[in-house]
Parts: structure tokens; C-alpha cells; sequence
């Protein structure tokens, strides 16, 4: 099972990369002792999730971290919509790289309301018909 703590050094080993680096240059920066192909596997997750991009074919073939363009990279752009502070800090958590999100699940308390608003309303309507 992979765990998150190897994604998050392959990553942190790309980041400190000045250029796209091999399985092997992976394998020594980071210390893991997971098989060539084991790693493979964990690098092609985070090539799906868009985390890091794979260049050139065969022994060629290095891996990079994607640049992540900021929403508000220019001062142009940040003047059309003002947010709040609470705002531009959850455009901050939302800019994030996926792989350093959070995993939550959705709160059934939260929908249980608008269940029973919903089951009511219907039968309200059921019984004036």
C-alpha cells in the first residue's frame, strides 16, 4: 500500500530539482528502498493527479514538478475581484497542488437537513392534493 509520506518525498525531491530528474535520481534523493518499478508506479499516480510531468521516451525519460500558475499572479487580476482575507486564504488552500491537500469526507449532519426541509415540504403537498 502506498503510503503518502513516499509521494510527498518524491514530490519534495522534484522541488528541490533544478531539472527533470531520472527513476534512479528519484530513488537516491529521496532515500526510498522501494523497488525501480514500485516507485514507477508511485510517480505515475502523481503524473494522473498532475502533480509531475513525465519528458522524453525510454532511458531518456525524466519526471519534473508542474509549476502551478497562482490565481493572482498578476496585480491586474487582483484588483478585479477584492476578497477578504478569509477569502484569499481559502484561494490559497484551493491553489495547493492536490497531493498536499487534506483528504476530507462530506458531513451526513449537514444534509440531513435539507432531507427532512425536503420530506416535510412533500408532504405537505401530498396531503392538500
Amino acid at each position: 500500500m502506498a503510503s503518502k509520506l513516499e509521494f510527498e518525498q518524491v514530490t519534495k525531491a522534484l522541488e528541490g530539482a533544478t531539472k527533470a530528474l531520472t527513476v534512479s535520481e528519484i530513488k537516491k534523493q529521496t532515500g526510498l528502498t522501494l523497488d525501480d518499478r514500485t516507485l514507477l508506479r508511485r510517480i505515475n499516480k502523481l503524473i494522473s493527479q498532475e502533480v509531475i510531468e513525465k519528458t522524453g521516451k525510454n532511458k531518456g525519460t525524466a519526471y519534473k514538478l508542474i509549476a502551478f500558475r497562482q490565481v493572482n499572479e498578476d496585480p491586474a487580476d487582483a484588483a478585479l475581484i477584492p476578497l477578504s482575507e478569509d477569502g484569499e486564504n481559502l484561494l490559497a488552500l484551493i491553489n495547493q497542488p492536490q497531493i498536499s491537500r487534506t483528504p476530507v469526507g462530506y458531513s451526513r449532519q449537514f444534509w440531513r437537513p435539507m432531507f427532512l426541509t425536503i420530506t416535510v415540504i412533500y408532504q405537505g403537498l401530498k396531503n392538500n392534493n
